[in-house]
């Protein structure tokens, strides 16, 4: 999970944060944004575009391995999320200060995913930053 950010005491209170970052670019993009009541749901977000709903689960890491940023994509009991929990995953590299917008198809049964921040024929590139997904109506 990485080092903690001295501005927070726990992991928790970084991912609060981390929502927040997500709800104001959302919104600084024109989506709508909605808070499902509790932690029970597998997805943080339902975000609204145009009448059309998706699923946003929302992720964030500072963690390096062999010098790329990556961050771990399972839910509480450490395994892989269903492939019908959420339809993105909006991830918050926290170090390089930007999103990566992945559909749950390109996840697919992994638990850690590696990035390339700036490298878009990279595994993940044509994701960074790419909020025009959450606005797709198809």
């Amino acid at each position: 999970m990485g080092r903690l950010d001295p501005r927070f005491k726990t992991f928790k209170q970084r991912g609060e944060w981390v929502e927040m970052l997500f709800m104001a670019r959302a919104a600084h993009e024109g989506i709508q944004v909605s808070k499902p009541y509790g932690d029970s749901a597998p997805y943080d977000f339902i975000v609204e575009y145009h009448s059309h709903c998706l699923r946003v689960q929302v992720k964030s890491t500072s963690h390096h391995s062999d010098g790329a940023p990556t961050c771990q994509v399972h839910g509480g009991t450490h395994q892989a999320y269903l492939s019908d929990a959420f339809d993105f995953a909006a991830v918050y590299l926290i170090n390089n200060q930007i999103w990566f917008i992945i559909p749950r198809a390109q996840i697919g049964g992994q638990t850690s995913l590696h990035f390339s921040p700036g490298v878009r024929n990279s595994k993940y590139g044509q994701y960074e930053d790419a909020w025009h997904l959450l606005k797709a109506t198809v």
